[in-house]
This record gives C-alpha cells, sequence and structure tokens, in this order.
C-alpha cells in the first residue's frame, strides 16, 4: 500500500480558556485515492478534526499536540503563509452550508476566477473562464449560464455543485467535506455521492467525508472512522464496521440509522 497521504499521530486539541480537553490522541491516516467516513454524532469532535487540519482554529483560544503530517509535511509546524499554500490548493473543503463559501455580492464567474489564479496566476483570461466553465460543467451545471448567476439565484443543490466546483478547480489531492448532503433532499444527495465517486476515480483524489448519515457511508466510502466524545473508538472498512462493529457506540449509530430508516418508510 501507497503510504499515508494524510496522518494524525497522538494529535490531541485543547481549549486553553476553557481548560478542556476537546480532542483526545487521535491516530488515523487517509491514502491516495481513498474515500474515508468520520462518523459520529454531533459534538463528537468531526469538524473540529477538519479545522485542525486546515489550521482554521483561533490559535489564542486552540493549543494543539501531536502531529499532523500531509505528504510528510508537518502542518502544525508551517506559518499561515505555508499553510495557505495549502489550504484550499492541495487540501479542499466543501462545508455543509455553501453560503459559508460562496460570496453573496459575488457572480460565480469573480469566485471561480478568483481560485483558479491563485493556481494559475499567469492564465489568460479566456482560457481561465474556459477551464471554470468545464468544472462547472463536470458538476452537471450548465455553465456559462451558471458563471453570470450569483449564488442566490441558485437553488440548493446547484450552490452545493457550485461550491464542489470552486473546492476542486485547483485540483487537490485531498478533498475534506463536511456534512455536504445534510441540507439536500435524497435525490440531489445521490448524486452528490456518485459525483464524489467519480471525481475521486478520475481525479485521483483522496477525500475525507464528515458525516452523521451511516446512509451516505455505506453508498461511497471505503474505511469508517468512527469517533466518540473526541476520541477514534473504532476504525475498519464499510462492511467490517457495518456487519461486525466491536464497539457499543458503534452499534448504537448503526440502530439509530435502522430506527430513522423504518420512519423514512
Amino acid at each position: 500500500m501507497a503510504p499515508p497521504l494524510l496522518e494524525l499521530t497522538n494529535f490531541s486539541l485543547y481549549h486553553q480558556q476553557q481548560k478542556m480537553e476537546l480532542l483526545h490522541q487521535l491516530n488515523f491516516s487517509i491514502h491516495p485515492r481513498e474515500i474515508v467516513a468520520l462518523v459520529g454524532q454531533s459534538g463528537s469532535g468531526k469538524s473540529l478534526t477538519a479545522r485542525s487540519i486546515l489550521q482554521l482554529l483561533d490559535k489564542n483560544q486552540f493549543c494543539a499536540t501531536g502531529l499532523i503530517q500531509f505528504y510528510l509535511q508537518l502542518l502544525l509546524t508551517l506559518c499561515e503563509k505555508k499553510m495557505r499554500q495549502i489550504r484550499g490548493l492541495r487540501i479542499g473543503l466543501l462545508s455543509q452550508d455553501p453560503a459559508a463559501c460562496l460570496n453573496p455580492t459575488l457572480t460565480m464567474q469573480s469566485q471561480l476566477l478568483e481560485m483558479v489564479y491563485r493556481k494559475n496566476p499567469s492564465l489568460k483570461k479566456k482560457a481561465a473562464v474556459e477551464l471554470a466553465v468545464s468544472w462547472l460543467e463536470r458538476m452537471q451545471l450548465p455553465g456559462s449560464k451558471t458563471m453570470g448567476s450569483y449564488p442566490h439565484q441558485l437553488s440548493g443543490g446547484m450552490k452545493q455543485r457550485a461550491a464542489l466546483a470552486m473546492a476542486l478547480i485547483s485540483q487537490p489531492t485531498l478533498l475534506i467535506a463536511d456534512e455536504p448532503t445534510t441540507a439536500l433532499d435524497m435525490t440531489v444527495q445521490a448524486e452528490i455521492l456518485t459525483l464524489f465517486k467519480k471525481l475521486v476515480k478520475e481525479e485521483e483524489m483522496s477525500l475525507l467525508l464528515i458525516t452523521h448519515d451511516l446512509g451516505v457511508v455505506a453508498r461511497c466510502c471505503d474505511r469508517v472512522i468512527v469517533l466518540q466524545k473526541g476520541k477514534v473508538v473504532e476504525i475498519g472498512d464499510v462492511d467490517q464496521i457495518f456487519y461486525e462493529p466491536k464497539q457499543m457506540y458503534t452499534q448504537q449509530l448503526l440502530q439509530s440509522k435502522q430506527k430513522l430508516s423504518m420512519y423514512d418508510c
């Protein structure tokens, strides 16, 4: 197996003012071309883990120990200038709420071109526009029409696809998707998950999918990391987690999903 793309070793996170440990000695890795789910109930530390990887937490409030390695670079030791060369370029982020990453005052063209020029500052405008349109079309959006639209003119599913185009246009090797399907109806959810699988294969990238929905995990993931109260309690491939869970907490998550499915029927 190829060496890990991302690896956390004994990573812990503390809130300095509250004097509280939020994440406790996380140990897990993500390999090239792998889709890994990070699952757990609300408050288990999933989003904190993502923000820690991307170094998006206020260092005046949070203190971290241990290691986060990306392509063997120690992310916790990098200055903000070097992190900006990784964040959004080599590690992409897709959030649950597209409003968090889409500027309501700018057209999609302006926002997409900004991402294009971050990676290719010398690219001619015509080539940059063509690249942006092609990525929108890969997300199954009408390219030229979407380019001229403001975020409020797009439906929820279209906003999420546009946000995905923005996250991928710099062709990151790792995409972190934080609850990306929660606010979408089941049909759009399925379409987005199909897109994820297709993109991981075509772009040879890896995906860290943060979710509380085990139905999402079953549809597209290779491995699962189960998080409870800031601790990793179980790691396994999808079949092992679903059919032979070792921890009671994992079993309870699965039972909760089964109960919800009964009500959905």
